[in-house]
């Protein structure tokens, strides 16, 4: 039986060669050429995108798990394949990519800005740091008592 499945593998290996060297003998006519070397389709087939198996991925889950944050976040995208355009392209990519850093930054801003008003919060109350001193939020003096003060510093 092994011997018998080796035989078939040899003859399609066979096969193939054959094939590719029938391809090299004819002449390949105008954009046909061309058409192979782009991402190895025939002449009139759109171009697409031909998805490997699941090998890739698979890897790469495995490198993100040794690498730790660094590969987080990031989209599993094509690189830099099929970025074309010309200068206008480029640096419509560039200010969007400075947006999105601007747009992080506020979030951030905005994160700190929450935390610093829940801990003010929590001392008015009397809770958290520094609110055993003042129960209640600050208790303001009356006009007067102050005026007495002024008027008794005066008078000495």
């Amino acid at each position: 039986e092994k011997e018998e499945r080796g035989k078939g593998e040899k003859e399609k290996g066979r096969k193939k060669e054959r094939k590719k060297r029938e391809k090299e003998g004819r002449e390949k006519k105008g954009r046909e050429g061309k058409g192979e070397r782009k991402g190895g389709r025939e002449k009139g087939k759109k171009k697409g995108r031909r998805k490997k198996g699941g090998r890739k991925e698979e890897r790469r889950k495995e490198e993100k798990k040794g690498e730790g944050g660094e590969k987080e976040g990031k989209g599993g995208g094509r690189g830099r394949e099929g970025r074309g355009g010309g200068e206008e392209k480029k640096e419509k990519r560039k200010k969007r990519k400075e947006r999105g850093e601007r747009r992080r930054e506020k979030g951030e801003k905005g994160k700190k800005r929450k935390k610093e008003r829940e801990r003010r919060k929590e001392r008015k109350e009397g809770e958290g740091e520094g609110g055993e001193k003042r129960e209640g939020g600050k208790e303001k003096r009356r006009k007067g008592e102050r005026g007495e003060r002024k008027g008794k510093r005066k008078k000495e």
